[in-house]
Order: structure tokens, then sequence, then C-alpha cells
């Protein structure tokens, strides 16, 4: 279940926080309004895909860099996935962590454990 997502500098979208509550989500608004992007942010943090034709068109005109944070849980495990991106769109970082395991913090540093960071790994 998605939680909640963090967007900065994420196409449209300057500094927005999402929170999910259990049942469905629906987006509704005006054409150009950010219904799609975020849609894209919550693919691009979990896969590292998106609609765009490159990840440039991911980093909001005349920023330094892009990021998204997703929070999200299955079972009883919580996760929270993050990727970040440069003003030409190359990666700068990208992480997924275990947050808590169990209703249990994981114990390690900031409470989280590093399950992947960087680009390209393979299980």
């Amino acid at each position: 279940m998605l939680k909640d997502i963090k967007l900065h500098n994420f196409i449209s979208h300057s500094d927005t926080t999402l929170t999910f509550n259990k049942g469905i989500t629906i987006f509704v608004g005006h054409n150009g309004s950010g219904k799609s992007s975020i849609i894209d942010a919550i693919t691009f943090a979990l896969f590292g895909e998106h609609t765009r034709k490159s990840n440039k068109n991911l980093v909001q005109r005349g920023c330094q860099s892009s990021s998204v944070s997703l929070n999200f849980s299955i079972d009883s495990r919580e996760y929270v996935a993050y990727r970040q991106l440069g003003s030409s769109g190359q990666s700068i970082s990208a992480k997924f962590e275990l947050i808590s395991d169990r209703n249990n913090t994981v114990n390690s540093v900031n409470n989280k454990r590093i399950i992947i960071s960087g680009e390209r790994k393979q299980f």
C-alpha cells in the first residue's frame, strides 16, 4: 500500500507531498495540473520508468536537481524508494530502504536498512 510521496522539483511539482489513505485514490484536476506527473513519480521511484521521453524532462526547468521519495508497505514491512536526478537528467542517487519490519523499527543507521543504493543492481 502506498503511504506517501514527496516530489521536489519533479516536472511541475516544486515541493509536493501527498499522503495516501487506505482504499482507492483518484486524481482529479485540469489538464496540465500534474496528475500524470504523480503517476510518473511513483513508477520512477519504484522502477526508474516513466512516460516522458528522457530523464531530463523529469527535472523542473531551471532547477539543479529533482527527487522523489515514496513510502509504501507490503504486508507488515514498510519501505522507502528514493531517486534523485541532476539538471541534465543524470542519476545522482537511487535507494531502496527497509524502514520497519512487523511494526518494529529496523536497527541500523537512521533506523533504516539500505537494500539497494546506486543504479543497475540485480538480484
